[in-house]
This record gives structure tokens, sequence and C-alpha cells, in this order.
């Protein structure tokens, strides 16, 4: 099926503006924490995997992400960022 309408991306965080205000886990008290790879449009597959890559060599600094959510950013400039977010 397809549509004209454009993609429209739903961030389970909530808005950009307030993070966790809103989303999918903003309804849920305890949660095991997810890990986001954010990226431009168009993320490859192999981007993807160097993303998550860099994601299990931060588990180690980050073992309890309990209600957290670890994400992974690939910045505008090809530089790959990580924050742990509460």
């Amino acid at each position: 099926m397809q549509s004209d309408q454009p993609l429209q991306l739903i961030d389970f965080r909530g808005p950009a503006t307030s993070s966790g205000s809103r989303g999918q886990y903003t309804r849920v008290d305890l949660y095991a924490g997810p890990v986001c790879l954010n990226g431009p449009d168009g993320l490859t597959g192999d981007l993807q995997i160097e993303l998550f890559g860099q994601a299990l060599r931060e588990l180690p600094a980050a073992p309890d992400l309990i209600n957290q959510v670890l994400e992974i950013t690939l910045e505008g400039g090809g530089e790959i960022t990580s924050q742990v977010v509460v």
C-alpha cells in the first residue's frame, strides 16, 4: 500500500524539546534500558552495525540501564556521540 502522505516518524521518548514528557515509556514504571541508534535519513546497514558496535563498547561503563536509554548518535560531521538519558 502506497500513500502520498509523508512518512511520520514517532519517537517513543516524546518530543525532542521535552524528551520523556510523552511517548511510549511515560506510562511504564519500570523498563529495560533500550539502545537508540540515531542518524541521518538513509542510515545504511553498515552504519547501523558501526553504531551498534559503539553501543556494545559503551555498555561496560553503563551496565545498569534500568529506566534509562543509551543513545548512540551519528552527528552530521561523522562524529559518533553517546549519552545515557534518564
